[in-house]
C-alpha cells in the first residue's frame, strides 16, 4: 500500500486563497494526497472579516489548520514578534506532521517564514507567482521565497525569465 503524500498550503490573505482554490479542490479530490491548508494572519483577524470561516466552508474544516500569532498592533516590533511566533508554530507543526510538499503563493511575509522553516526540515517548496514585480518591499520577499523554493509556477513569460535569471533551474520552472 502506497502512503498518501501530504501537501500543505500556507496562506494569510483571502485573495491568495481564492486564487489557489481551484487547485486546492483538485488536490483534495485525489486519493493519493492529503491536503492541509494552514490559515494565519489576516484570515484570523476580525478586522478582515475572519475569512478563515469562509475558507473552511470552501475546503473543509478537517482540511484546515489555524495558526494564530496574536498580532494586536501593526508596528515593526509587533510584526517581528509575530513572525518569530509564527516560525515557532510552523516549525512545531512541520516537525510533527512531516509534510511532503509545501505550496506558497506570492509575496507575503508568512510565506517567507514558512519557507524558512520548510528548508530546515527538508520539505520541498512549490512557489506560485514568483518572478513578478511589485516595486516595493513585497518584491524582496517574493524573490527570497523564490530562492528558497524547489518548484516555480509563474504567472507569465517575463516572470519565468526573471526566475531563470536568478539562477533557478529551467526544468523546475514553468
Amino acid at each position: 500500500m502506497i502512503s498518501k503524500k501530504k501537501i500543505y498550503f500556507l496562506n494569510g490573505k483571502k485573495g491568495g486563497f481564492d486564487a489557489m482554490l481551484p487547485l486546492l479542490q483538485l488536490i483534495k479530490k485525489k486519493k493519493e494526497f492529503t491536503l492541509k491548508v494552514l490559515l494565519t494572519d489576516q484570515h484570523l483577524n476580525q478586522k478582515f472579516g475572519n475569512t478563515y470561516v469562509t475558507c473552511q466552508r470552501e475546503i473543509g474544516k478537517s482540511n484546515t489548520i489555524l495558526i494564530n500569532v496574536n498580532n494586536k498592533k501593526d508596528d515593526s516590533l509587533s510584526r517581528s514578534k509575530s513572525m518569530s511566533n509564527l516560525l515557532g508554530k510552523i516549525s512545531q507543526l512541520f516537525s510533527k506532521s512531516k509534510p511532503d510538499l509545501l505550496m506558497l503563493y506570492g509575496d507575503r511575509m508568512e510565506s517567507l517564514i514558512a519557507s524558512m522553516s520548510a528548508i530546515n526540515f527538508g520539505i520541498p517548496i512549490c512557489h506560485f507567482q514568483g518572478g513578478d514585480l511589485s516595486g516595493n518591499m513585497d518584491e524582496k520577499i517574493r524573490h527570497s521565497i523564490t530562492k528558497l523554493s524547489n518548484l516555480h509556477l509563474t504567472s507569465n513569460s517575463k516572470s519565468l525569465k526573471r526566475i531563470l535569471q536568478m539562477g533557478e533551474e529551467k526544468k523546475n520552472s514553468f
